[in-house]
């Protein structure tokens, strides 16, 4: 027995560095032509089918010549692919002498149909381990299945309705935030995800944190980093996930983007819409005048400030920038030449910017 861990565990080894998980067939590690060295005696299921939310409970029998069994635990689940990994659950050693008892859970979601154990893992007091799928020889050991019925069970993908950046022109170093109007219809949003880039630089900013407002809006709050890209950025992914594990995803490209939906049952649609409607904003460096006359002055700022006109202490004038950032300000006919400042507020009355300027000379 020892020869045959000590094999199994450089096998083990050479597996782990060729393959990013590991899965070995006890046909591979153990001599088949003796039942007495395969470790696992039986399996068997508490219910042959379950109704959620209701649980089971798997047992597993050993053989007696594994003595040296640290612990044990199951892989088991309904599908399993790249996509998708099974559940675990760890086993305990019943009263009964070699009989592991192991509590499967369904997840709420979960499909129905019919669910098995994928594979066993022992662990020995030797730091070994042994691995028993479900592909093994089955004359050696049966690998029995039970059935699931979830009335919650959920293969809808998430739906996006809209989304957009609350303001075209942002600054650096400034918090900015985005809506997105979503939903799902049967066990709701997990997360989101929104991926932004520089059209010119492709430097990408990545959103995560979206909170539920109410009325399937999600928003989310980023600071644009200092280091941000000055100029043109570009919506580059939007990522739905509910949670039963489906998901929507679109790709935005410069002539459109692409939709793709991958259920929990790993079906995958896709669909493309050409479109130059993509949704964008403007990072600029600071604040700019564009052009003044004696009782009046435009402006170049962030969306959502406030601009404040000074004559020394004296505010002349107030007004709040549209979404594309700019401020018109009119006020008292001042003097030719006169120096003014403008200072920019953000909606919490924090100051960014004091930009001073001179009024025409005619």
């Amino acid at each position: 027995m020892k020869k045959i861990l000590h094999y199994l565990t450089i096998f083990m080894l050479l597996v782990t560095i060729a393959l990013p998980i590991k899965i070995v067939n006890a046909e591979e590690t153990v001599d088949q032509t003796k039942s007495s060295t395969y470790a696992i005696k039986s399996i068997s299921f508490k219910k042959q089918h379950i109704n959620m939310p209701d649980s089971n409970v798997a047992y597993v029998t050993i053989n007696s010549n594994v003595s040296n069994l640290k612990k044990l635990h199951i892989d088991y689940g309904n599908r399993i692919n790249a996509d998708k990994s099974p559940y675990t659950a760890e086993c305990t050693l019943t009263k009964t002498k070699l009989v592991y008892e192991c509590p499967i859970s369904i997840p709420k979601f979960e499909e129905s149909g019919t669910w098995k154990i994928y594979g066993i893992v022992i662990n020995t007091n030797d730091d070994q381990q042994l691995y028993y799928y479900y592909t093994d020889d089955p004359t050696m050991l049966k690998w029995p299945t039970f059935s699931v019925t979830n009335s919650n069970e959920d293969y809808e993908p998430p739906v996006l309705h809209s989304f957009e950046v609350l303001g075209d022109v942002l600054q650096p170093g400034v918090d900015f935030q985005v809506a997105v109007n979503a939903e799902d219809r049967i066990s709701k949003i997990k997360d989101i995800i929104v991926i932004f880039h520089n059209i010119r630089t492709d430097e990408r900013v990545f959103l995560r944190d979206f909170k539920n407002t109410g009325n399937n809006i999600w928003i989310a709050t980023a600071n644009l980093p200092k280091s941000a890209d000055i100029g043109d950025w570009q919506v580059d992914l939007v990522n739905l996930r509910d949670n039963a594990g489906n998901a929507f995803v679109r790709f935005y490209s410069p002539t459109g983007y692409q939709e793709q939906t991958t259920t929990s049952q790993n079906v995958v649609t896709t669909n493309t819409v050409k479109t130059n409607n993509i949704e964008s904003f403007k990072v600029l460096a600071n604040s700019k005048v564009l052009a003044t006359t004696r009782s009046s002055v435009k402006m170049q700022s962030f969306s959502n400030r406030t601009i404040e006109i000074f004559n020394g202490k004296k505010l002349l004038k107030k007004v709040q920038t549209k979404s594309n950032g700019i401020g018109n300000v009119t006020f008292k006919k001042q003097a030719k030449n006169t120096s003014l400042k403008a200072i920019v507020k953000m909606k919490s009355g924090k100051v960014t910017e004091t930009v001073k300027f001179k009024l025409p000379k005619m």
